[in-house]
């Protein structure tokens, strides 16, 4: 018989934190990705916390690229989740069983984040965590937007319903996508107001006046936007790490493309996706130009590097892409400009050599909830942490939140002081006490 380890009880302290969930939406790759990506963005608009989610592509037999796996399993999804056949609703919707195995595949990858062995768990079964489908609003344990009543009547912003292209895509998931988006394109083609939209895409500035690539018009920087209204009662909080992450710019229109410069920027921040297609005229170049400038000016603010890559681009096509917006930056601004950022510490890799690290990663918690910490005592084992007392009750104080009936959120534990993983997100109904009311 093995000898039991030597055991020591002692006080520590302990910290917990409220978060809205983290999901993964897997979507088919095909032809059709673009509205798949929509509709996939349009369930995330429903939910409480969507604004956080991100989109998975796999192709016709179910594959995830590599990359996008390593990318999704940092991201660490609480739910990883497909749409159901009937909101995918086209003749490219994919292969259903395609898309388990693909569910099953980032599951698998994800599912042993957060434990000290990977090799002691297993693949994640029907009774998991991680839901087969999801139904806008509908989802078990996710908390519908409409749940809020009249805090989110009022008009917000969007991408409109029928840009179905990858202006559409990239406006969807800067501003949420709350209309049901369709197959035809009945957006305004008007050049102009494309070139606006894209500029206010890639400088994060408000999405006035560019109805026809939003749901309606918009003069007022205080309006809402769909994902807005998916974060009632949240905020987003950085976990400061060591080193600084890169600003990750993605080239390229693949549904690969797309997918990993949003789930960089779900995890880390700062995820800038530049479809190939937006490098066109000379007005659109322009337009990309000046908004990459103000990706770089905000890179050097926080004193972040600048990475770049393409999924489906070689690196020589992404190294000429650089040269010409440098040549076009500098034709803007002649004389230099403050704070512009160095235009020549762009870092080219290729999207197998990035690093996806444990740090400086954000997330949407509850206000007031980031940090909770307490007195606890714990029982070592060996090294192995056991909780002699339960933690004390989350107190969500916020008018809007106690307004919902049903409102379900993420639990996190730690001990600061200590160099264990993170628990696995603990169900709301799992810390009370048999019979307690939540409060």
């Amino acid at each position: 018989m093995a000898e039991r380890g030597w055991i020591d009880t002692k006080p520590v302290t302990a910290q917990m934190t409220l978060r809205a969930p983290r999901v993964a939406l897997v979507i088919p790759a095909g032809p059709d990705w673009h509205l798949a990506a929509r509709r996939a963005l349009h369930a995330a608009s429903q939910v409480w916390g969507g604004a956080g989610f991100v989109v998975v592509p796999y192709e016709d037999d179910g594959t995830v690229h590599a990359t996008l796996l390593a990318a999704v399993r940092e991201y660490d999804p609480d739910y990883v989740l497909r749409l159901r056949e009937d909101l995918v609703g086209s003749n490219e919707q994919g292969n259903s069983d395609a898309g388990e195995v693909a569910r099953q595949a980032i599951s698998a990858r994800c599912s042993d984040y957060r434990t000290a062995t990977a090799a002691s768990i297993a693949v994640p079964g029907l009774g998991d965590s991680r839901l087969s489908f999801f139904d806008a609003g509908g989802a078990s344990l996710l908390t519908a937007v409409a749940s809020f009543g009249e805090m989110v009547s009022s008009a917000s912003v969007g991408a409109a319903s029928g840009l179905n292209d990858c202006l559409g895509v990239a406006a969807a998931s800067t501003w949420g996508q709350a209309d049901q988006p369709i197959a035809t394109d009945t957006s305004d083609g008007d050049e102009k107001i494309r070139r606006r939209a894209v500029y206010a895409i890639l400088a994060g500035t408000p999405p006035n006046n560019i109805r026809g690539v939003t749901n309606l018009e918009c003069d007022d920087s205080n309006l809402w936007s769909d994902f807005a209204r998916t974060s009632i009662g949240l905020e987003a909080w950085s976990l400061l790490g060591p080193g600084p992450t890169p600003v990750l710019m993605v080239w390229g229109g693949s549904a690969a493309d797309f997918a990993l410069a949003m789930s960089w920027d779900r995890t880390y921040g700062q995820g800038t996706w530049i479809p190939d297609s937006w490098w066109s005229t000379a007005l659109m170049q322009e337009s990309v130009a000046l908004g990459l400038q103000r990706v770089v000016q905000r890179a050097g603010d926080i004193g972040r590097q600048i990475v770049v890559t393409s999924m489906s681009l070689d690196l020589d096509r992404v190294q000429s892409l650089l040269s010409e917006v440098t040549a076009r930056i500098a034709q803007a601004y002649p004389g230099g400009r403050a704070g512009e950022g160095d235009l020549s510490q762009f870092r080219v890799v290729a999207p197998q050599s990035l690093e996806f690290g444990r740090s400086n990663k954000w997330q949407y918690t509850v206000q007031g909830q980031y940090a909770t910490q307490w007195s606890e005592t714990v029982t070592d084992d060996g090294g192995s942490l056991e909780w002699e007392t339960l933690p004390p009750i989350p107190a969500v104080d916020l008018t809007e939140l106690r307004a919902v009936k049903r409102l379900s959120w993420q639990v996190e534990m730690s001990l600061p002081e200590h160099d264990i993983p993170g628990t696995r997100a603990v169900a709301t109904s799992a810390l009370l006490r048999r019979g307690e009311p939540l409060r």
